[in-house]
């Protein structure tokens, strides 16, 4: 158990650092869209969203194609240590993804046209 653990946590601990990297393409890739205003847009600005949920690890719940939707893990009772420290980083990785999803969301509201706003 205590081996799964450690694997949990470098896997999250590797995830953060790819997060911080990513951020700077992130707002490189931002700066050069312009706002998604006619059908000719859509490839571009779909590119951009997708390399953005992508960047964040919550492509798999933006994805068009699928229909995940993050859950947040239950309450549970009397846990072990080992099984509350790994709780801890189900619920930490929760809040990492949540705080993904809102991103995308303010990237998309922030790159659609007025006009195509009333579709989101």
């Amino acid at each position: 158990m205590a081996d799964h653990l450690d694997k949990a946590l470098s896997e999250q601990v590797m995830r953060i650092n790819q997060a911080n990297n990513q951020s700077k393409t992130m707002a490189l890739i931002a700066s050069k869209v312009s706002q998604l205003s006619t059908p000719q847009d859509w490839i571009q600005w779909f590119s951009m969203v997708k390399t953005t949920a992508m960047d964040q690890d919550v492509w798999s719940y933006c994805d068009p194609d699928k229909s995940n939707e993050l859950v947040q893990p239950g309450d549970p009772s009397q846990l072990t240590a080992t099984q509350e420290r790994l709780y801890t980083l189900k619920i930490n990785d929760y809040e990492r993804k949540r705080k993904g999803l809102a991103k995308v969301n303010a990237t998309i509201q922030g790159t659609v046209c007025e006009d195509y706003q009333t579709y989101l």
